[in-house]
């Protein structure tokens, strides 16, 4: 156990690997700095190259650069805007350390291929489940094919916490270096970042339905800017430069959060199955 952590993180850790059926889940403050401790336990540093989907975010991007590799991007296909799996071959070279399988918008990519080439080049694969929160490929679940996967809880994700973010890994070897960054290098949010998240969570609660989404989202963007709230992205995040307090573990809010939404996800997900059947008819 990560003296680091909180119970209450560790008992929303616990409890998602178990819905995935994996031995080991660790929680951050946001997703892309789960995505940065994969890379970091993986070793990814100057002069290594990882693949990833042309359109994509910054923010996956960024932790990339921030550890000194370059990012190598591949086309992608125009119905679901997930990575051309035909020419992922091409991106692959001695450099290659990494492949990240973004599943865009929930969207899965096809697995299939992407672990047949990782496999002959001896290439990890990590995937992208930020948007794929219960998602599957070919009946299996998002999250399970690769060497590890992460997740995102901010405020758009398939559930919220606010902010925050997971890895699942079923590498013991990976799980362990994992766990002496957090032990080594992980700082706490502060209490005030703590306590505006709190507030930010239980607005939304209250406030946030479709038809109010769209005014919310324009005050909380300019909250943000102003400093009056705990943004997603803070204006130095669209920088390839790493501020000293990115490596951050989450809070007891957003792990007490989290560990509630995920008791609840099943019922979420067959709402959204529901809601997508339904579009289909309109």
């Amino acid at each position: 156990m990560d003296k680091n952590v909180s119970g209450n993180c560790n008992k929303y850790e616990s409890a998602f690997a178990k819905q995935f059926g994996f031995d080991c889940a660790f929680s951050f403050w946001k997703g892309r700095v789960a995505l940065y401790a994969i890379l970091k336990a993986m070793c990814v540093g100057p002069g290594d190259e990882v693949v990833l989907p042309g359109y994509t975010c910054v923010m996956d991007v960024n932790p990339i650069k921030y550890l000194g590799a370059r990012p190598v991007y591949v086309d992608i296909e125009p119905d679901t805007f997930n990575m051309n799996v035909e020419l992922l071959s091409g991106k692959i070279s001695s450099k290659t350390k990494a492949i990240i399988a973004q599943h865009t918008y929930g969207y899965t990519c096809e697995m299939d291929g992407i672990m047949k080439i990782a496999d002959q080049n001896g290439i990890p694969v990590i995937e992208d489940c930020c948007l794929a929160f219960g998602s599957k490929y070919k009946g299996k679940t998002a999250g399970k094919f690769g060497k590890a996967a992460y997740f995102s809880f901010q405020w758009n994700k398939p559930y919220t916490t606010g902010l925050g973010g997971m890895v699942i890994t079923n590498d013991a070897e990976l799980a362990g270096k994992i766990e002496t960054l957090r032990a080594n290098e992980m700082c706490a949010p502060s209490g005030k970042e703590t306590i505006m998240l709190a507030a930010q969570l239980a607005v939304y609660r209250l406030f946030i339905y479709p038809r109010t989404t769209a005014f919310i989202q324009t005050v909380f963007r300019y909250l943000t800017k102003k400093g009056l709230v705990v943004g997603s992205s803070g204006v130095s995040e669209f920088k390839p430069v790493k501020s000293d307090d990115f490596f951050k573990g989450i809070s007891s809010v957003q792990a007490r959060s989290g560990f509630r939404q995920l008791k609840k996800s099943q019922q979420n997900i067959a709402q959204r199955r529901k809601m997508a059947e339904w579009s289909r008819l309109w």
